[in-house]
C-alpha cells in the first residue's frame, strides 16, 4: 500500500491494485481488515443433522479450529448453535487469525478438517428434505363439439 497526495495504491490479496481516489476515504466507508491489530475473525456456518449427537459435533468443530496452526489459542476458538433450520441445526465455528492475508486458505483447511472430523466422528451433514404430493389430475368435462340438430 503507499499512500500519495491524490490517491492510495492498495494491493488486494488476489495480486490486484486498485487505486482509490483519497476523496472517497473522506466520503465513503472504509473497511481495514487489520487496522490496529492484524487478528481477525473466520466464521464457518455448517448444517448439522438432527439426528446428531450435539456435543461430539460441538467437540469436532471445536478441534478442527485448535488443530489448526493459524488458528490463535487465545482468544480460543467458539462454537455456536445458532439456529434451527427446515432441516438442520445450523452451527458457527468462529476462530481468531493472525495473519489476514492467508484467510482464505485457511478458511479452506479447517473446512476440510470439519469434513474429516464429521467423518471419523460418524456425523452427518443434512441433505434438504422435501416432501412432493402428485395428485390425481381433476377431472375434466367433457364438452361436445357436435352442434348439429
Amino acid at each position: 500500500m503507499s499512500i500519495n497526495l491524490r490517491s492510495t495504491t492498495i494491493q488486494t490479496l488476489n495480486n490486484i491494485t486498485v487505486i482509490v481516489p483519497n476523496s472517497e476515504f473522506i466520503s465513503d466507508r472504509v473497511t481495514n481488515w487489520s487496522h490496529g491489530d492484524p487478528k481477525i475473525r473466520l466464521v464457518v456456518d455448517i448444517s448439522i443433522s438432527y439426528g446428531s449427537d450435539l456435543d461430539l459435533v460441538l467437540k469436532a468443530l471445536r478441534e478442527a479450529a485448535e488443530e489448526h496452526p493459524h488458528a490463535l489459542k487465545y482468544p480460543e476458538p467458539d462454537v455456536l448453535l445458532a439456529e434451527f433450520g427446515d432441516s438442520s441445526w445450523d452451527a458457527k465455528l468462529w476462530a481468531r487469525l493472525a495473519l489476514p492475508e492467508r484467510y482464505y486458505i485457511t478458511h479452506s483447511e479447517i473446512n476440510k478438517a470439519i469434513v474429516r472430523k464429521f467423518r471419523d466422528y460418524g456425523i452427518e451433514t443434512p441433505f434438504p428434505r422435501r416432501d412432493l404430493h402428485v395428485r390425481p389430475p381433476l377431472p375434466v368435462p367433457f364438452v361436445s363439439r357436435n352442434t348439429a340438430s
